[in-house]
C-alpha cells in the first residue's frame, strides 16, 4: 500500500509530487472509491517454451476524514508457463522377435535353428518327431534359432519364416517330418500334420493344423 501527498491538476501524486497512472479522484469526507487506471497495462509476448499471457492492474482510493489519501493497488496477473524439454532418448531395448505369434520357451535338449518343437513341460520344449504318435497333439511352433538345453529359445507359432536353406515349391504344404525337420515329403507312419504352406522357395508361411493319425 503506497500513501500519496497530494492531488495535482486531479491526479494523484506521490511524496516526490510525480503523478503516477493519472487515475481521476473524487473526494469524499470517508467511504471508498474504486478507479480505473487511466492506461492499465496489458502484456502480450510469446517466444519459445514461455507464454506471458497478460498483466492487469487496478485501483482504489481510500480517502478517511482526517488521513491523507491512500491507493490501494491490486495486481492480478497470470503466470508464465514454461515448457520442459524434451529428454534424452533411452538405450534401444532388446529386439522383438520375428512378425507372427512368437513366445520364449527354455529348450528340453540341444536344438536346432528353424526346427518344429512341442511342448514338453512347464514352458520347455523339445523336437516334435511324425514318428511318435504322442507328439502330434503337443506341437507348438518352429525355433528361430539354435539353443542348448537349458537356454531360451524363441519360438514362433504362427506366420511367415524366412530360410535361405530353405527349397520349398510354393504354394504347397509343409509337413512335419522327423526329428522337428519340416518337409513337403508327407510321412508315412506315425501321424501326418501340415504345418504350414510354401510362400516362396525360401519363405513358408506357419499355420500349424491338428495331426491325422494312421
Amino acid at each position: 500500500m503506497s500513501t500519496l501527498s497530494s492531488v495535482t491538476d486531479g491526479q494523484l501524486c506521490d511524496d516526490a509530487g510525480v503523478p503516477g497512472c493519472a487515475p481521476k479522484v473524487v473526494v469524499q469526507q470517508s467511504g471508498t472509491q474504486a478507479v480505473a487506471p487511466s492506461n492499465p497495462t496489458t502484456v502480450s509476448v510469446q517466444s519459445f517454451a514461455a507464454t506471458v499471457v497478460s498483466l492487469q492492474q487496478s485501483a482504489q482510493v481510500v480517502v478517511g476524514g482526517t488521513q491523507a489519501p491512500q491507493v490501494v493497488v491490486n495486481d492480478q496477473s497470470q503466470r508464465i508457463v514454461t515448457t520442459g524439454q524434451q529428454g534424452p532418448r533411452g538405450v534401444q531395448g532388446v529386439p522383438g522377435p520375428a512378425g507372427g505369434v512368437s513366445e520364449l520357451r527354455t529348450a528340453s535338449e540341444g536344438l536346432g535353428g528353424h526346427r518344429i518343437v512341442r511342448s514338453t513341460g512347464a514352458g520347455t520344449v523339445g523336437y516334435a518327431s511324425s514318428d511318435n504318435a504322442d507328439h502330434g497333439d503337443d506341437t507348438l511352433g518352429m525355433t528361430m534359432g539354435a539353443a542348448t538345453s537349458g537356454a531360451t529359445v524363441n519360438v514362433q507359432r504362427v506366420g511367415s519364416v524366412t530360410h535361405s536353406g530353405w527349397a520349398w515349391t510354393p504354394g504347397e504344404p509343409v509337413f512335419l517330418g522327423t526329428n522337428g525337420l519340416p518337409t513337403q515329403t508327407p510321412p508315412s507312419d506315425g501321424f501326418v500334420q501340415v504345418i504350414g504352406h510354401a510362400e516362396a522357395a525360401d519363405t513358408l508361411f506357419l499355420s500349424i493344423e491338428p495331426p491325422i493319425y494312421f
